[in-house]
């Protein structure tokens, strides 16, 4: 496979940026990674809009999680949340829901063994 033949996938902060459906605004901002890349056509998929997911995954602004990841994982009462959204590491992704999702489950046996004794 040639190297100018193949695809590229992208990601961003903010979908306002640039139109994904307008080949020369997607060729405008390619062009700015690799100067000989030409787009010959563009697919995209709103996940904001879409209703059955409504985002992507987290995209946190800078100091965020340092700020409030600790007060998302606590025990509220007897309420634990869990979700890749607030793993400590791999947030968005499988690997982050699984971590998060054991820290949830030892924190719920410490409050079961908490509440039994």
């Amino acid at each position: 496979m040639d190297f100018l033949d193949a695809g590229a996938v992208g990601f961003g902060t903010d979908a306002s940026k640039i139109d994904v459906e307008n080949p020369a605004a997607v060729q405008a901002r390619l062009a700015r990674l690799a100067l000989e890349a030409e787009v010959v056509a563009v697919a995209s998929h709103n996940w904001v809009d879409d209703p059955l997911s409504g985002e992507t995954w987290p995209m946190h602004r800078t100091g965020f999680l340092s700020t409030y990841l600790a007060a998302m994982q606590a025990a509220h009462g007897q309420v634990l949340f869990t979700g890749s959204d607030i793993a400590n590491g791999l947030c968005g992704f499988i690997d982050g829901a699984i971590e998060s999702g054991m820290r949830a489950a030892r924190d719920a046996a410490s409050l079961l063994a908490l509440h039994n004794s």
